[in-house]
């Protein structure tokens, strides 16, 4: 416990820190770090006896003798306020340099050492590059710019005050809740808070919001982008890809598996009818082809009428077409095929073209 010998000085409470992402500026690069609630537990009782300095110093002298005429005041102690959940310091202002700057609103920032386990995570869909798992208080500052907008500099009474409010507002909330529950008629306002967790650090996804229904936590960034990407999407008439869907059955499915089932059936009759189409025998071909070879042998035969006029066929020559025909036609077309090599004896017997295909049409 400090020991505190100047009677003029002057006690306050303020709020330093709470858990989360903080992003550190080296030069062009950025450094986020993550500090869990044990972590900043342990940390506590390091603060104890630091020194206050109105703005940051780059470092601490360590002669006691001369940091007395160099320090604006002395922390008394850091703890964890249960009120609020976030982490207070009850510290004491020995500078009139320290009294101008509380009263003209500065608020606290604090500077520390940290012991990190070099692991990468996401905290509240926040990347981070290292996590803090101990680490000790170097000093207190009381500067015009904090790292937290939620951080306030309140005297004893305003402090007490303060907890006592909040207290009775979770005993409403609490008596609220032990009544039957009534249906809203419109939705609660959205819980805004700002996480700015770090000294110089830039706006990227400070401002977040708490969703009244779900309970989930987005930054701006994060909604202004989901939205972008939903109204692109109605734009296109575009579903999303989880989107749900109920059919008559009473089943759900989502978007994506309904598209994988549709193209699963496409693919399925595409294989079906290609497999019906090669186990099928095209009829229709076999006669057309039947007559197409037919009418070719026709037009040798009319080809040589003329030598047929004159000479009479051998009935070797008669035996080889009618084997030919034979194997063109097919076994169904026997009397088709020698319609036309009828032989009369004595008398070449003509019989022509389109009086045949007619006969083979009428017959079948």
């Amino acid at each position: 416990m400090i020991n505190i010998n100047n009677s003029s000085g002057e006690i306050w409470y303020g709020m330093h820190f709470y858990p989360g992402v903080a992003e550190y500026k080296d030069g062009d690069k950025s450094h986020r770090i993550y500090l869990n609630e044990d972590t900043l537990r342990k940390m506590d009782s390091s603060f104890c006896g630091k020194p206050i300095f109105v703005e940051h110093v780059d470092e601490v002298n360590p002669n006691l003798d001369e940091l007395k005429n160099e320090t604006d005041g002395w922390v008394y102690d850091s703890f964890y306020n249960e009120a609020d959940g976030k982490h207070w310091t009850r510290f004491i202002i020995v500078s009139e340099r320290g009294k101008r700057a509380v009263k003209n609103g500065y608020r606290l920032s604090n500077a520390y050492k940290p012991k990190m386990n070099g692991r990468k995570g996401i905290w509240n869909g926040v990347d981070y590059d290292n996590e803090v798992i101990d680490g000790e208080y170097e000093h207190l500052a009381i500067v015009k710019n904090p790292r937290y907008a939620e951080s306030v500099i309140m005297s004893p009474s305003e402090f007490k005050a303060y907890n006592e409010n909040l207290k009775n507002q979770l005993s409403r909330i609490s008596n609220s809740n032990s009544k039957p529950q009534e249906k809203p008629k419109m939705r609660s306002i959205l819980n805004f808070f700002e996480r700015k967790p770090v000294e110089n650090s830039i706006d990227y996804e400070k401002i977040c919001v708490s969703l009244p229904t779900s309970g989930r936590e987005m930054s701006i960034f994060q909604i202004v982008n989901e939205m972008d990407q939903f109204e692109e999407k109605k734009k296109l008439n575009e579903a999303s890809p989880d989107m749900k869907v109920k059919l008559t059955n009473g089943t759900t499915f989502n978007v994506a598996e309904l598209v994988k089932k549709y193209e699963n059936m496409v693919k399925k009759n595409e294989e079906m009818k290609t497999t019906k189409e090669l186990s099928m025998e095209p009829e229709g071909l076999k006669m057309e082809s039947a007559v197409e070879n037919e009418d070719d042998e026709d037009e040798d035969e009319e080809d040589g009428d003329e030598d047929r006029k004159t000479k009479k066929p051998k009935d070797d020559e008669i035996k080889n077409k009618k084997m030919k025909n034979s194997l063109n036609i097919g076994k169904n077309f026997e009397t088709l095929k020698n319609a036309h090599l009828k032989y009369v004896e004595n008398e070449q017997y003509m019989d022509p073209v389109n009086d045949r295909i007619q006969r083979g049409r009428d017959l079948f």
